[in-house]
């Protein structure tokens, strides 16, 4: 029997190798090369445990941090809401108060049941920060599922004390269908800065939950000067930027090839690479972590593979792996990257409880 096993365990890592072959070949046949990206690899070390103190299901979203004179700042959500932590390097650090500076209950309908820090940026006035949030609204709470998904904003003058600002981001499908449990809406953002011509933009990416969607990562932009304020964003409609605030027409940045289908497309994070000299984008599929690379933070080229996950279909006890982001110990914050640093994820088993990893990375340009 174990012979047997081994022998339908090999043909099955055989029939995936081949699909994520097919798969590739698609998405790049889909998307074409029109000089988006760069062709490039990434090497991953051996993983380390990085747990946050002991807050669970921790990180819950993207890690974010701002280096200055005094250190470390680093933004992570878990249980209970989002989490300071400071300290002289990001495998040093310690947790400001004993309680989240951003509590995971929203006072709103969009953000009544969750509210999770996934992206921290500076202000267009350098001092105060904008922080960009997963928000949740559970209708039959206290259960976690099906849940209505959107992105929020919160600002700062410190880091510690965070206000409110409301909903910036709807997802494409924003209503939940009655007896069904799908998750819906917009979730997990990752927020840089991009200079256009004279002016100043802020780039939000995300991804959704839907019914009928295949899996892609959105964009919109908002000028920097604004705020990021709630009426200001334009989505990226694949023609050009639509009407500020409107929510309804989007299309991707990326999209998951038609076959095979994957199921999910989320968890970008976005970070300008100094080796590739262009925007480097980390996202999750059903079956990989995986990297792409563009020069506009519009057009990208085909994704690379970084890390196979475990299959995953939310039963208790399956391995959750998530939450992917790229950080450059060297660089002022998460929006900058170079050829080095970390990938850091959360992981976990469905049900228990889940915590930070890292693996160091490298990045090499191939042509």
């Amino acid at each position: 029997m174990y012979c047997l096993n081994r022998v339908k365990s090999h043909r099955l890592a055989i029939v995936i190798a081949l699909l994520l072959a097919v798969a590739n070949a698609v998405w790049a046949q889909e998307h074409g090369q029109h000089g988006e990206g760069a062709a490039f690899s990434m090497t991953l070390g051996a993983e380390e445990h990085v747990p946050f103190a002991d807050i669970r299901f921790c990180p819950d979203e993207h890690v974010s941090y701002r280096k200055g004179s005094h250190g470390f700042s680093v933004w992570v959500t878990g249980d209970g809401g989002s989490w300071l932590f400071h300290g002289p390097s990001l495998g040093e650090l310690s947790r400001v108060g004993k309680g989240p500076v951003l509590p995971s209950r929203g006072h709103e309908h969009f953000d009544r049941d969750y509210v999770g820090l996934s992206a921290v940026i500076p202000a267009a006035d350098g001092k105060g920060l904008l922080g960009f949030y997963h928000a949740e609204f559970h209708p039959d709470a206290p259960k976690a599922f099906p849940f209505l998904a959107s992105l929020g904003l919160a600002t700062s003058a410190d880091g510690v004390v965070w206000k409110r600002e409301g909903r910036v981001i709807a997802g494409l499908e924003n209503k939940l269908r009655p007896g069904d449990t799908h998750n819906i809406g917009a979730c997990e953002p990752s927020a840089v800065l991009q200079k256009v011509g004279d002016n100043e933009f802020i780039y939000l990416y995300w991804g959704e939950y839907y019914y009928d969607r295949q899996g892609a990562i959105y964009l919109a932009r908002s000028p920097h000067a604004s705020g990021g304020r709630p009426g200001t964003w334009q989505k990226w409609t694949g023609k050009g930027w639509g009407e500020p605030g409107a929510q309804s027409v989007a299309e991707p940045v990326l999209k998951a090839p038609a076959k095979p289908p994957y199921l999910t497309m989320q968890m970008p994070h976005v970070s300008w690479n100094t080796a590739l000299h262009r925007w480097l984008m980390v996202f999750a599929s059903d079956v990989a972590f995986h990297a792409a690379a563009s020069e506009d933070g519009i057009h990208f080229g085909p994704p690379i593979e970084m890390m196979r996950l475990p299959a995953f279909h939310m039963k208790p006890g399956e391995i959750f792996t998530a939450y992917p982001t790229l950080l450059s110990p060297d660089k002022a914050t998460q929006m900058v990257t170079g050829q080095e640093g970390f990938l850091y994820f959360a992981r976990g088993r469905w049900g228990t409880n889940h915590t930070g990893w890292r693996r160091p990375f490298t990045i090499e340009q191939t042509k």
